[in-house]
C-alpha cells in the first residue's frame, strides 16, 4: 500500500541496498555491496577473496601468549629487545648479536608466544623480564641465524650446554670463517656437515683455510669452496680436491669457472677426480677434452661425476670403442647426465623386453646411443598397445631403422605400424571368431569387442575350445567370454589349471562358472591363498559354508581381512598357517612373505599414536585404559562432578593419545590393565595437566581452536569461578556438549557470567515466546545474543517473520548450527524484501520456497545481488521476477559470483555499458547458474577479437550458454571472407619472403608461430630493417625468434634504442641473441641497472653477455649477482620502486 501511493518510494529503496556496505557490520565474502557495484567505473576492483582465504588468513595469524597479535612492527620491537639482551646482557659480539635477533624468525615467534603483552610498546620490557627469569638455549637462535631451520639443527643444540660461551672455540671459529668470506647465513651447512670444524683449537682454522690460500686459491673460490665441501677443513689438505684444481689449470680453467659450477651439494673429490683421469683417458686431445668440460661441466660436478662413471661403465659393457665414447660425448645432449643414463636403461630395458638379442641391441646403443639419451621412450606395455603390433614384428622395424623410436617418446603420439600379410590374415579370424559368438558385423558391439577381446584369432579360438574340453556347452563358453572377455587374454594351460583348481580340487560344479566368469581372471595365487584361508576359518566355525565364489575372489584384500579374520588375537596365527600352507608350491605367493599385507592402517597408525610398545594392542583397547584413569583422577583426585569428569575423560582422544605418549619410557606391562591405569594415575600425581586443554576437547573443539583460548594463569577447571557452573546451566537446558565449543569459541564472555545472570538472560528469550527447542539451537547459532542487552534485530526479525505466517518452527528447521548469524543484517533483507513485495502472500510464498534468501550469509548475498541488479538499470518488476524464477538449486553466493565474472568477461573485451546493463537485466537467471571460462581462453579458442565478441553477443547474448566451463568451445565462424583471405595471402607471402618453402611442413609451423596480419608483419620487419640491420639478419633473427614480431612497432623500437642508444651495445649483439627483445622493457631496465650498480663497486664482471644477464630467473639473478654485495638487495627493491612509479 506504501508503494502504491508513492511510486518514487522504491527508487529510494533501490539507493538504500546500493549504500548497504557503508553500513553493515557483518560483511561477506568479497567486498560489500557498495564495492562491487563500483566495479561498472572500475571492473578490476573485484578483487575475489572467498571466505576459505579469509578464514585461512586468519588461522595464519600468530599471537602472543595472551593473544595480542604479532604484526611485523611487533617483531621488529621484539628483535631490538634480543639484541639488546644478546649484546648488553649477554655480552656477545655486536655482529653475533645482531644476527642472532635479526635472522631467527621461528625463534622470535616462539618466544613471543610465550610472552605476556598487552601493547606494542611494552614489548621490549615484557621479553626483559620474560628472559631474566627463562634464560633461553642461544644455541637456537644461533643455528637459525646461520640458515639451519629447526628441524635441521634439533639434533645439533648441545645437551648439557644453554649458553654460547661455554662452547670454547665456537665464536673464535665463526668469526674466523666470518672473516674469510664465508656468508654468516651459510655456515649452518658447515656446521651440520663439520661439525668438528667449530671445536678447532686457536689458530687451527686460520691455518687450514691458508694452507690452500698457498696452493694458490682465491679468497672469492675458497670461501664458495667451503659452504660446498666444509669436509676440506677435516684432517690434512684434501689431496684429490688440489689434483683436480690442478688438472682443470693445466686444460685451461680458471677458478672462476670452477666456482660457478659447484653446487650446494658439495662433490665428493675423490670421485671427481676418477672421473677426471678417465676421460682424460678417453679423450687424448687436450683441446677436445677442453670444449667437451666447458660445454658440459654436469659430466664433472654432477653427483661428483658418479653418473658419467656409471655411462661409461655401461656404454663399455655394450662393446663401445674409446673412440665411440670420445664421439659419444662430443655429441652429448645438454641435460643431466643422470636423465640421460637413466632414458639409456629404459631403452635397455625396453629392447630386452620385447626380446631382441643381445647383439642387435649392442649395435643400435654403440650408433644412436646420443640420442638416445636425450629421449624418453613410452613404457613397453603402453607401445606394444599403440603400435599394435607384437615383440618380434617391433624388433623387426628396430633393427630395420632404429631412428624410428623416435617417434616413440614421451609427449609423441604413437601411430600403429602398418598391417603386414600376417596381420591382415589374423584380424580377419578374430572377426570370424567374433561372428561366430553371436556379434552383428559392422556393429558398434562389433568394434567394442575387437578392442575387448585381445589376441590373434586363432589363439582366441584355441582357448575357447579348451574350455568347451573342460565339459562346458558351447553355449555357455559363448556367454562367458561375452561377460568377461579378459579370460580369453591368458595361456590355454593357465585356464585349465584355473577350471581344474576350482573344479576338480574344490569340488565346484560347471555352472558356479557360468554365473561368476570373471572369477577366472583373478590369479591361482589369489585363489589358492583366498580358499585356504576360507576352508581354515570355516573348519572353525568363524564363516558361513554358502558364501559364494564371487564374494570371496572380488573383493579387496582390505575388505577380505576385516569381513573374514574379525578375531585380532588369531591374526599371526592364521597369516603363519598361510605362509606354510604354500610354502612348498611351485607359485610361492608374495603376501606370505609380508604378514603386514594383512594388517590394516589402523594397526600402524596404532604403533605410531600410542608408541612401540603399545604397538601390540588396538587403539580402542589403550584408550579404554587411559580413559579409566582419567575419569578416576578428575573425579577422585580433582573432585569435579561426575558429568564432567566422564566426558572429559571419554571425549578427549587427542589428550590421552599425547598422555600415552608421555608414559612409552615408563616401565609398565602393557598386558595389565590396573598396572596401566596406576602408571597414569602416578604419572598424574607428579605432572598436572592443564584441565582446560581435555574439557574444551569435550566440548567438540580441536588443538588448533582452542589452544588460543585456554587461560594463561590458569591450569585447573575450579580456578575459573563460573565456567562449570554455566556449563551446567546450558547442559540443563538441552545443550549438547559437543556444541558448546562453539559457543565457548564465539562468546567466551557468556562462561564468565555470574550466579543467574546465563540463566535469565535465557529466561528473557522464552518471555518473548521462543520455545526451548528453538532458543537451545538458537543459543548454538548465536551465540552472541547472551552477550549484551536483549539481541533487537532477532526479535525484530521474529516479529515480522511471525507477520508473514512463519512460525518458531519453520524457523528452527532452515538455522544451521555449522554458522553463525547476524540478525541486523537478516532484518535489513527482510524489510528489502517485503519493500519490494507489496503483496504478502507473494512474499510468503517466496520466502518459503528459498529460505536462503534470508539465511544463506544473514541476507548478505541477497542484498548484493539487489544492489548489482539495481545498478544495472534493474526495474522492481525485473528484479521480483529474478527472483521468482530463481533456482532452487542454486547457491546465492556462487550466484552472485557468476554474474560478477560475467560482468568483468563483459567489461574486458570492452562492451558499452548500456549494452552490458540490457544483457543482465534480460539474461540474469540463466548467467548466474552457469560459470564462463577465463577471458584469455575465449579469446584464444572463439578465435576472434573483442569487438567481434560483442558484436556476437549483442545478437544473441545466449551464445554465451555454449562457452561455460566443461564444455568445448568451437571457434566463431569465420566473417570478412576476403579480408581473412587477404591478410593470409600477405602472411604468405612474407614467409616466403623469409626463405620458407611453400607448401612445407615449416611453412605451416611458421603460420602458427608468426601471429598477426601480414600487413602488420611486414610493418615491424621493416622497423628492425629501419636501424641499420640487413635484411638477412632480421631474418635470422625472426626465423630463431618469431614472437618478436607479436609485438608493436613502437614497443619494438623502444627495446631496440634502449639496448643500442643508451647501453651502447653493437646491433652484433641483437642478431646473436635475438630472444632478447622477447623479455619487457621494464625487466630490461631492472636487470642492466642493477648490473651497471654491481659493475661500479667491482661485484660484476663487464664482459658478461646480454643473454646472461637477462634470460635467467630472478631467484637465480638474485643468487649470482644481487648477493655478491651485502647492499645488493636492497638497492634492488628501491630499483623495482623507481621503476613502477
Amino acid at each position: 500500500m506504501k508503494l502504491r501511493q508513492n511510486p518514487s518510494r522504491f527508487t529510494s529503496v533501490l539507493k538504500w541496498v546500493s549504500q548497504l556496505s557503508l553500513e553493515t557490520q557483518l560483511k561477506p565474502s568479497i567486498s560489500g555491496t557498495g564495492f562491487l557495484l563500483r566495479c561498472a567505473q572500475t571492473p578490476r576492483s573485484f578483487a575475489t577473496v572467498t571466505g576459505n582465504e579469509v578464514c585461512s588468513e586468519k588461522s595464519k595469524v600468530k599471537r602472543t601468549r595472551n593473544g595480542f597479535k604479532i604484526t611485523p612492527t611487533v617483531r621488529k620491537l621484539a628483535e631490538e629487545a634480543m639484541l639488546d639482551y644478546f649484546y648488553s646482557t649477554r655480552g656477545l659480539q655486536y655482529m653475533v648479536a645482531e644476527s642472532m635477533s635479526k635472522n631467527s624468525p621461528i625463534f622470535i615467534d616462539n618466544l613471543l608466544k610465550k610472552v605476556d603483552c598487552v601493547t606494542a610498546s611494552d614489548i621490549n620490557q615484557s621479553i626483559t623480564r620474560y628472559l631474566r627469569f627463562h634464560p633461553v638455549n642461544e644455541f637456537e637462535p644461533f643455528l637459525e641465524s646461520s640458515g639451519l631451520n629447526p628441524s635441521e639443527y634439533n639434533h645439533l643444540v648441545p645437551c648439557d650446554k644453554v649458553f654460547l660461551d661455554e662452547e670454547g672455540f665456537l665464536l673464535e671459529n665463526h668469526h674466523v670463517l666470518c672473516y674469510s668470506g664465508v656468508d654468516p647465513k651459510r655456515i649452518g651447512k658447515i656446521f651440520k656437515e663439520a661439525r668438528e670444524v667449530f671445536s678447532y683449537e686457536t689458530g687451527v682454522l686460520a691455518s687450514k683455510i691458508k694452507a690452500y690460500e698457498d696452493l694458490g686459491f682465491s679468497r672469492l673460490f675458497l670461501s664458495k669452496l667451503i659452504v660446498c665441501s666444509p669436509r676440506v677443513l677435516m684432517g690434512h689438505t684434501n689431496i684429490e680436491l688440489v689434483q683436480v684444481v690442478k688438472t682443470l689449470q693445466s686444460l685451461g680453467f680458471e677458478f672462476e669457472w670452477v666456482m660457478e659450477n659447484l653446487s650446494d651439494e658439495g662433490p665428493d673429490w675423490s670421485s671427481v677426480h676418477r672421473v677426471l683421469s678417465l676421460l682424460r683417458e678417453i679423450c687424448f686431445d687436450e683441446e677436445k677434452l677442453y670444449g667437451l668440460i666447458r660445454n658440459c661441466p654436469s659430466l664433472l660436478f654432477e653427483n661428483s661425476g658418479k653418473w658419467t662413471g656409471i655411462l661409461v661403465g655401461f656404454e663399455t659393457k655394450l662393446g663401445a670403442s674409446r673412440s665411440e665414447l670420445c664421439s659419444l660425448f662430443q655429441k652429448f645432449p645438454l641435460i643431466q647426465v643422470e636423465k640421460c643414463v637413466s632414458n639409456l636403461r629404459q631403452c635397455f630395458l625396453f629392447l630386452k623386453e620385447i626380446e631382441m638379442e643381445d647383439d642387435e641391441i649392442h649395435k643400435v646403443f654403440r650408433s644412436h646411443s646420443w640420442w638416445l639419451g636425450s629421449c624418453k621412450l613410452k613404457k613397453t606395455s603402453s607401445l606394444l598397445v599403440f603400435l599394435k603390433a607384437g615383440k618380434t614384428r617391433v624388433c623387426q622395424v628396430i633393427q630395420e631403422n632404429p631412428e624410428e623410436m623416435k617417434k616413440w617418446t614421451m609427449g609423441s603420439k604413437i601411430q600403429p605400424l602398418p598391417a603386414t600379410n600376417v596381420d591382415i590374415e589374423s584380424k580377419s579370424m578374430k572377426t570370424q571368431f567374433l561372428l561366430d559368438l553371436g556379434y552383428k558385423e559392422n556393429s558398434e558391439e562389433m568394434e567394442t569387442a575387437m578392442k575387448n577381446f585381445r589376441g590373434k584369432g586363432s589363439e582366441l579360438r584355441e582357448r575357447f575350445n579348451v574350455l568347451v574340453s573342460l565339459g562346458f556347452t558351447k553355449k555357455d563358453v559363448k556367454d562367458m567370454v561375452k561377460a568377461c572377455p579378459t579370460m580369453l587374454s591368458q595361456t590355454c594351460d593357465i585356464l585349465e589349471s584355473k577350471v581344474n583348481y576350482l573344479i576338480k580340487e574344490l569340488g565346484y560344479p560347471l555352472s558356479t562358472l557360468v554365473d561368476f566368469p570373471s572369477c577366472l581372471k583373478f590369479t591361482l595365487q589369489r585363489m589358492k591363498l583366498r580358499f585356504a584361508m576360507f576352508s581354515w576359518l570355516q573348519a572353525r566355525g568363524k564363516v558361513d559354508r554358502k558364501i559364494k565364489v564371487s564374494t570371496m575372489l572380488a573383493c579387496s584384500d582390505k575388505i577380505f581381512v576385516m569381513s573374514f579374520m574379525r578375531n585380532p588375537r588369531f591374526k599371526s596365527l592364521l597369516l603363519n598357517w598361510v605362509s606354510q600352507a604354500f610354502a612348498e608350491t611351485p607359485l610361492k605367493p608374495q603376501l606370505s612373505r609380508n604378514p603386514r599385507f594383512f594388517a590394516t592402517q589402523r594397526a600402524l597408525v596404532d604403533a605410531e599414536v600410542s608408541g612401540e610398545k603399545w604397538g601390540l594392542r588396538t587403539r580402542n583397547e589403550i584408550r579404554k585404559v587411559a580413559q579409566v584413569a582419567m575419569f578416576d583422577y578428575f573425579y577422585q583426585t580433582r573432585g569435579l562432578q561426575f558429568l564432567v569428569a566422564e566426558s572429559m575423560s571419554k571425549n578427549a582422544p587427542v589428550f590421552n593419545d599425547n598422555l600415552l605418549k608421555k608414559l612409552n619410557g615408563c616401565d609398565v606391562d602393557v598386558d595389565d590393565d590396573d598396572d596401566i591405569v596406576k602408571a597414569i594415575t602416578r604419572f598424574l600425581w607428579f605432572h598436572p595437566v592443564n584441565e582446560f586443554e581435555p574439557f574444551l576437547e569435550s566440548l567438540g573443539l580441536k588443538p588448533s581452536e582452542f589452544s588460543h583460548l585456554i587461560p594463561c594463569d590458569k591450569m585447573f577447571l575450579n580456578e575459573d569461578a563460573f565456567l562449570l557452573e554455566n556449563y551446567h546451566v546450558f547442559w540443563n537446558y538441552g545443550i549438547g556438549r559437543e556444541k558448546m565449543g562453539k559457543i565457548f569459541k564465539e562468546a567466551r564472555e557468556v562462561f564468565g557470567y555470574e550466579t543467574g545472570v546465563l540463566a535469565s538472560k535465557i529466561k528473557s528469550y522464552e518471555d518473548l515466546g521462543f520455545s526451548k527447542l528453538f532458543l537451545s539451537k538458537l543459543i548454538v547459532c548465536s551465540p552472541s545474543i547472551l552477550i549484551g542487552d536483549m539481541n533487537v534485530g532477532l526479535a525484530k526479525v521474529m516479529e515480522m517473520l511471525k507477520a508473514i505466517g512463519f512460525g518458531v518452527d519453520w524457523v528452527t528447521e532452515n538455522l544451521s548450527e555449522e554458522v553463525s548469524y547476524d540478525w541486523s543484517s537478516m532484518h535489513r533483507c527482510l524489510s528489502f524484501l517485503r519493500d519490494l513485495y507489496v503483496d504478502e502472500n507473494e512474499l510468503c510464498e517466496l520466502i518459503r520456497k528459498m529460505p536462503r534468501l534470508i539465511f544463506e550469509d544473514s541476507g548478505e548475498w541477497t542484498l548484493i545481488l539487489a544492489g548489482f541488479e539495481a545498478k544495472l538499470g534493474s526495474s522492481r518488476s525485473e528484479l521480483s521476477s529474478l527472483f521468482q524464477k530463481f533456482p532452487q538449486c542454486q547457491s546465492l553466493g556462487k550466484f552472485v559470483l557468476n554474474l560478477r565474472h560475467c560482468f568483468l568477461f563483459l567489461k574486458d573485451i570492452e562492451m558499452d555499458d548500456d549494452e552490458i546493463g540490457k544483457i543482465f537485466r534480460l539474461h540474469s537467471l540463466w548467467i548466474g547458474v552457469s560459470r564462463l571460462k577465463q577471458t584469455s581462453t575465449l579469446l584464444i579458442n572463439l578465435k576472434g577479437g573483442k569487438g567481434r565478441l560483442c558484436q556476437v553477443i549483442q545478437e544473441n547474448p545466449e551464445e554465451m550458454k555454449k562457452w561455460i566451463m566443461g564444455l568445448r568451445v568451437q571457434p566463431l565462424p569465420a566473417t570478412g571472407y576476403k579480408v581473412n583471405t587477404k591478410s593470409k595471402t600477405m602472411k604468405t607471402q612474407f614467409l616466403l619472403d623469409l626463405g620458407y618453402k611453400e607448401n612445407s611442413e615449416e611453412m605451416e609451423r611458421a603460420l602458427k608461430n608468426f601471429r598477426g596480419k601480414g600487413s602488420e608483419l611486414r610493418e615491424r620487419f621493416n622497423v628492425l630493417v629501419s636501424f641499420g640491420l640487413t635484411e638477412k639478419d632480421v631474418k635470422d633473427m625472426v626465423k630463431a625468434c618469431p614472437s618478436i614480431l607479436t609485438q608493436a612497432c613502437d614497443i619494438l623500437e623502444s627495446k631496440v634504442n634502449y639496448l643500442v642508444k643508451e647501453l651502447g651495445y653493437p646491433l652484433s649483439t641483437l642478431v646473436t641473441f635475438p630472444t632478447c627483445l622477447k623479455y619487457t622493457l621494464q625487466r630490461m631496465k631492472l636487470r642492466f641497472s642493477m648490473f651497471s650498480w654491481l659493475q661500479d663497486r667491482g661485484k660484476a664482471d663487464p664482459k658478461l653477455q646480454v643473454s646472461t644477464i637477462l634470460v635467467c630467473s630472478d631467484k637465480f639473478f638474485a643468487t649470482r649477482f644481487v648477493n655478491r654485495h651485502p647492499d645488493g638487495p636492497k638497492h634492488l627493491e628501491d630499483l623495482k620502486k623507481l621503476l613502477v612509479c
